[in-house]
């Protein structure tokens, strides 16, 4: 008797480990059903009281009136996608769909949505703007990135320079930015003019891109010491160096009360200048 007892308490004792891991593994069966539970009651709530408040229901639409972009327009594009006054609470809102439309426009730099509890989504648009007319077929505009533009009607505006010389005009898309270098140089031609002093005494009527030599003919309209006409041969590659070059040829001219209708700055020494 006394074997058969030491066997059977023995056999308990070989037991308990698996009696061990199967409470174990009920507490933290519980522990996770507790837990998921808790989640689901959770986002419940925010849905109820955050998502689904109808306190949060979207009523006023505030917007940037932009030149090609009123009021009605931008509301009418909000429309077509399901975002009207009443049918929406603020966070139900398609953020990341709306701002991805308005980048789809061409003539669109920047978006910023803000949402306005409780009751409100103010929507700022600035435009891209146009600094020179593209001479092709078809013609275009492009802005200061590089960015081709449609062409659109600008109401009481000075008129802008045109670019002559596009090479491939059919690899141009709206919306997108340029890739060719020349192009680009004449684009960043007109950035530097807007940021030196002297910028302001060349009243640029086109610019014709020469590809084969890589330079750029200014011609100008007629202001201060130019003449009507006036042409500037600038090089692309070092055209920072011709710029201030320029500049000091202008300087002496003015200081001298000298007309020009003629610089080569793509000469090192010797620079041709014509009055």
């Amino acid at each position: 008797m006394a074997k058969k007892k030491d066997i059977t308490y023995f056999g308990q004792l070989g037991n308990q480990p698996n009696n061990i891991l199967k409470v174990r593994i009920a507490v933290w069966g519980g522990i996770l059903f507790v837990v998921l539970c808790g989640i689901f009651f959770i986002r419940y709530g925010v849905h109820k009281m955050y998502t689904d408040n109808p306190s949060l229901t979207l009523r006023k639409i505030q917007t940037s009136n932009t030149a090609h972009y009123p009021y009605p327009l931008i509301i009418q594009m909000l429309s077509e996608m399901g975002v009207e006054s009443g049918l929406k609470t603020l966070p139900q809102l398609p953020i990341s769909i709306i701002r991805d439309r308005f980048y789809k426009e061409p003539l669109i730099k920047n978006v910023s949505i803000q949402l306005l509890f409780p009751d409100t989504m103010k929507l700022i648009i600035a435009e891209r703007l146009p600094i020179a007319v593209l001479r092709c077929n078809p013609s275009y505009c492009i802005d200061e990135d590089g960015v081709i533009l449609p062409i659109k009607k600008r109401a009481n505006q000075n008129p802008l320079p045109t670019f002559i010389g596009i090479r491939s005009p059919e690899k141009l898309t709206p919306g997108e930015s340029t890739n060719d270098a020349n192009l680009l140089a004449a684009v960043n031609f007109l950035k530097q003019l807007s940021l030196r002093k002297e910028g302001m005494l060349y009243d640029i009527n086109f610019i014709q891109i020469d590809n084969s030599y890589r330079e750029l003919r200014v011609v100008l309209n007629a202001r201060e010491i130019f003449k009507q006409n006036a042409t500037i041969l600038l090089p692309i590659p070092g055209m920072n160096a011709a710029l201030n070059g320029l500049r000091e040829i202008v300087r002496e001219r003015m200081e001298n009360h000298k007309t020009v209708s003629y610089i080569d700055m793509t000469v090192n020494k010797n620079i041709p200048v014509r009055k």
